[in-house]
């Protein structure tokens, strides 16, 4: 695993608010774009990326999203999380297990853009 490259486009004014992330990683050749808007709460599987947990085996990396508000009151949080799958469409997560230190959060933040979106 190389290094993890994340881009955000925040579009603050348009109705609602929208971002997209773009996620890359060299060694493994992912590039990822993904889009949500204001309203939105989700976890977004990152196709290809995984991490190994002793004991436990490979898992998933997860974006852990949160947008809400509008240009003059827009909270937005986007983490990191790393999930297994058990089965039948299970995940465990370790925001469920350590919630202290998962997600990593990249971004957790309420922002103005009203003078922006003038």
């Amino acid at each position: 695993l190389d290094t993890v490259g994340v881009v955000l486009d925040l579009e603050p004014c348009s109705d609602p608010a929208t971002v997209s992330f773009e996620m890359t990683e060299a060694t493994l050749g992912i590039d990822y774009t993904y889009s949500f808007s204001a309203g939105d709460s989700e976890m977004i599987p990152v196709p290809d990326l995984s991490v190994d947990i002793p004991g436990l085996g490979g898992a998933g990396v997860y974006m852990d999203v949160v947008i809400s508000g509008n240009a003059e009151s827009l909270s937005l949080s986007i983490g990191i999380d790393a999930c297994i799958d058990m089965g039948f469409g299970v995940l465990s997560c370790a925001s469920t297990l350590d919630a202290a230190d998962f997600p990593i959060w990249m971004l957790d933040s309420t922002f103005d853009f009203s003078d922006v979106c003038e």
